[in-house]
């Protein structure tokens, strides 16, 4: 038999090791490549969870407090209590002007006095809706019917005065009753009081960067949007007071006019001219606007300089958006109507919003 040549065990080369490492190494570098990758995905997505968390979290309390705005025109609230409080003042310059004596003050509004100080026995409540501009940092203020989510609190007759406002990043939401600060008249004027119930606040969200709000109406089939908004003002929607038409002083004028030609024949029931046939004082006000239009801007919380911008449409259900042609304009005075406008507000264009109708 033949016999077999004894095998020595053959061992790896230096090539045959440094490729395998290499090999390795490569490996190793795509599996880490692959796991980095994997990692900073998830942490993105969680962190872009998380803003829009805060934001779906902003939007919806600000969408319980809009849906649930209690409003009612300047003259249909307080009204009592405001005569009470002309007239004590006038009673004030009188007695400085020596009409009125101060016993006679003493009686009237004193402490035993027959009628008594209105400041300290009235209550002026407040629910005007207010949106101040400050550029991408609003502030917004309006009476609401049961306010919901944090910061809820017990408040006289279920309705209470919500804030908006923006402190640093944070974004505060505070809680407090419709009544108007106390206030008291003495010989260096009127001093406002803190109110007996504070005021409730809570953060509803950090991390804003902008909290941008513009109101929406409707006039002349054109949705327009302003910056700010004052309920109980008549700029908005009314021809006569943004065309200033509605002066005090030539409303008087026209009456005093009207008076003397009443010996006229024919004159007898002729009214004012006819843009001024009413009182200014009892053009309607505009009231809240018809929906509101909030923009945020909220900052990754790992990574400031990344942002995300989100912006919604609330509309508002209370709002009564009716607007006619105010046919006394003359044919300039409507297109100067609708340049001012044009200048004033923004234009928004068809999508945006829908008028029914």
């Amino acid at each position: 038999m033949k016999r077999s040549a004894s095998r020595t065990p053959r061992a790896f080369t230096i090539l045959e090791v440094m490729i395998a490492v290499t090999i390795f190494a490569l490996i190793s570098i795509a599996v880490m490549q692959v796991f980095r990758t994997g990692t900073e995905t998830y942490k993105f997505g969680n962190r872009d969870a998380l803003v829009l968390q805060r934001a779906r979290y902003v939007f919806d309390t600000f969408e319980k407090d809009i849906k649930s705005l209690y409003y009612l025109p300047e003259d249909e609230y307080n009204e009592g209590l405001k005569e009470e409080i002309e007239a004590y003042q006038n009673a004030l310059l009188q007695t400085e002007d020596g009409t009125l004596s101060d016993r006679d003050f003493e009686d009237m509004y004193g402490i035993d006095g027959e009628i008594g100080n209105p400041f300290e026995k009235g209550v002026l409540i407040d629910l005007q809706f207010f949106g101040e501009d400050h550029g991408e940092q609003d502030s917004l203020t309006f009476a609401a019917l049961h306010p919901a989510g944090i910061g809820s609190t017990y408040v006289p007759w279920g309705v209470a005065r919500i804030h908006y406002t923006v402190d640093g990043d944070f974004l505060i939401r505070t809680i407090e009753s419709v009544e108007s600060n106390p206030r008291d008249v003495d010989s260096e004027g009127v001093i406002v009081r803190e109110k007996a119930d504070k005021p409730v606040h809570s953060i509803v969200a950090r991390g804003i960067d902008e909290f941008d709000l513009s109101y929406g109406f409707w006039v002349d089939g054109q949705w327009f949007e302003s910056s700010s908004w004052t309920s109980n003002s008549k700029s908005f929607r009314n021809s006569n007071n943004l065309l200033d038409d509605y002066d005090e002083e030539d409303y008087r004028r026209l009456g005093e006019e009207n008076v003397r030609n009443d010996d006229e024949p024919g004159r007898d029931d002729e009214p004012l001219d006819d843009r001024f046939d009413s009182d200014p004082a009892e053009e309607p006000y505009d009231g809240p606007p018809a929906y509101v239009r909030l923009r945020v801007v909220i900052s990754d919380p790992e990574n400031p300089g990344r942002k995300t911008e989100l912006v919604r449409i609330f509309r508002i259900p209370i709002a009564l958006e009716s607007w006619t042609v105010n046919e006394r304009l003359e044919e300039d005075e409507r297109d100067g109507e609708l340049a001012i406008r044009e200048n004033d507000f923004t234009p928004v264009f068809p999508g945006a919003m829908r008028k029914r109708g």
